[in-house]
């Protein structure tokens, strides 16, 4: 009985801010009624807009690399999968 939710909210300065909110739900143990909820909230601004960031960055990197001319092909060393490849290299396989 627990849930997760992220949401924005403007600061009492003014700006507006992410929070991350987890609930718990406590039950009684023989009736398994509730008797109580706890919830947390978190700042988590700053790894939103990194997240985001991150994303854009992708994004960008992936946009250069399908015009590209030169076969580009990223994989896991570990088990050989592909993690991406290029329009030029999708082609040419």
């Amino acid at each position: 009985d627990q849930a997760e939710h992220l949401h924005r909210l403007r600061h009492a300065d003014g700006r507006w801010i992410w929070c991350e909110v987890r609930f718990r739900l406590i039950r009684e143990t023989v009736s398994r009624e509730p008797q109580e909820l706890v919830t947390v909230t978190r700042d988590v601004t700053k790894r939103v807009e990194a997240q985001a960031a991150l994303r854009a960055s992708e994004a960008r990197s992936r946009a250069l690399a399908d015009v590209l001319p030169q076969m580009v092909w990223l994989f896991r060393a570990s088990d050989g999968r592909t993690l991406y490849e290029n329009r030029t290299f999708s082609e040419y396989y």
